[in-house]
């Protein structure tokens, strides 16, 4: 709860802070518990990591390691029951942002080190734990960390769920504006872009009588109409989800674009062509409408979200989040099918992230060990490790598994859809799950360091 009140998220660099200074002040505080244990630390202020643990460099001893991050999404609106940096312990849950993504793995990391020196149980293997600031606004910390030093032999990445994850997918960030403006309608917006989809939106429209009483028609639970000096105006609200796992999600904007798709004759033409294209890009999440809806044995089917829209002089800007499988030859094709997509329906691209998808085999012993335990805590024998949707630390690491910080626990205490879980309003993870994840994970490093001895 200590770290959930620092406000992670990015900000301004400053010299010791290049993700702004409340992220180095989550690392700050992270440090702080390792000392306080007795740990020994290298905290790297300049590339925003720390690590603790057996920092004695022996490149003889094989190296297992758990990473976690501290920094956080950004924390949104529509929060019931605190506020996103107060957080609040209530029937066995904690609730603020950061709870479940990513802070919680903080304690895991370090009860796990706590338990390799306290218990007396053999260990063969060195162990580190990494905490970066950075996973989610580009992973700069992680790479920056392996400029500098050899990776682990193996890691847990508690940054997911369960069973173990095995790969990520790969992901293109991009912004895509149009190159005409919009006449009738006067705003757009929602969203602060990153990790989850637009949840709120509003837009104003030009006054016409017969447009604003066929709106109203359309009003319900989730679309308001009014007049407003002197003009429609349009609020939106949605179902927000991690971009990464769009399914049950409901983007506002979407909502707002498919609204007046349907008002020809009201709206002027390129409103209305523009608003169409926008609804099918927005209502749905497989990239049909840009030509890449595919789908792969090991990763599964892509996923093409919106995290953010906004109107400036009459231009139209969308956030897009795509998420896809294959190899690197992939990620160079979906740039070229995406690009030519949006030039088609006007608009240009600049696509500033992009990463490739990532996976380790099924039979690495790591895995193996990995998967065998998680089987026997789960009572699961049938169970087979995922491939991630979402992009975490584990894409840049050679070989690692994806697991949670928190094993199972869901509240009885009422949250309305799009609230609790990552990147959400009020997320939140169990504290007996917590202390179950941390069990797990610890179970699974020492079947790790027997399959190294082996």
């Amino acid at each position: 709860m200590s770290l959930i009140k620092i406000p992670s998220v990015r900000g301004e660099p400053e010299h010791g802070a290049p993700y702004g200074r409340a992220c180095a002040d989550v690392l700050d505080a992270a440090e702080k518990l390792y000392k306080s244990h007795g740990f020994d630390t290298e905290h790297d202020r300049e590339n925003g990591y720390l690590l603790a643990g057996d920092l004695e460099y022996d490149s003889s001893i094989p190296l297992l390691g758990i990473f976690a991050h501290a920094d956080v999404a950004t924390p949104g609106e529509g929060w019931i029951y605190t506020s996103p940096f107060e957080p609040l312990e209530k029937d066995g849950f904690i609730i603020g942002r950061g709870a479940l993504d990513d802070k919680a793995a903080v304690p895991v990391a370090l009860h796990c080190a706590l338990m390799l020196r306290e218990l007396g149980i053999p260990f063969h293997s060195r162990f580190i734990s990494f905490t970066g600031s950075n996973e989610e606004t580009g992973m700069e910390d992680i790479k920056a960390y392996l400029a500098k030093h050899k990776p682990p032999d193996f890691a847990l990445v508690c940054d997911t769920a369960f069973p173990p994850y095995r790969g990520n997918k790969g992901g293109l960030r991009l912004t895509a504006r149009s190159r005409e403006q919009l006449c009738d309608v006067l705003s757009f917006g929602g969203g602060e872009g990153g990790g989850a989809i637009l949840g709120r939106a509003e837009a104003e429209l030009t006054f016409d009588e017969e447009l604003f009483e066929y709106l109203r028609r359309s009003e319900n639970d989730f679309l308001h109409i009014t007049r407003r000096d002197g003009r429609i105006h349009v609020e939106a609200e949605g179902i927000s989800r991690h971009s990464a796992l769009p399914a049950g999600s409901r983007n506002a904007g979407g909502m707002i674009a498919e609204l007046l798709s349907d008002c020809e004759d009201m709206l002027c033409d390129s409103d209305v062509r523009m608003m169409r294209f926008i609804a099918s890009l927005l209502t749905r999440y497989d990239g049909g409408v840009l030509g890449i809806a595919v789908s792969s044995p090991d990763f599964g089917q892509l996923t093409c979200t919106n995290s953010s829209v906004s109107l400036e002089g009459g231009y139209l800007t969308l956030e897009i989040n795509i998420r896809f499988g294959g190899d690197s030859a992939e990620t160079e094709r979906l740039k070229e099918k995406v690009t030519k997509a949006f030039d088609t329906e006007g608009f240009d691209v600049d696509i500033w992230r992009a990463t490739d998808p990532h996976i380790v085999p099924e039979d690495n012993r790591f895995i193996i060990a990995c998967m065998e335990v998680y089987r026997k805590f789960s009572g699961n024998t049938d169970a087979r490790p995922n491939v991630n949707a979402g992009g975490t630390y584990g894409m840049y690491l050679p070989c690692a598994a994806e697991t949670g910080p928190v094993y199972g626990g869901s509240p009885e205490f009422k949250l309305p859809p799009g609230h609790g879980h990552v990147h959400q309003p009020d997320e939140c993870i169990s504290i007996d799950g917590l202390m179950k994840a941390i069990k797990l994970n610890f179970f699974m490093l020492m079947a790790c360091d027997l399959a190294v001895k082996s």
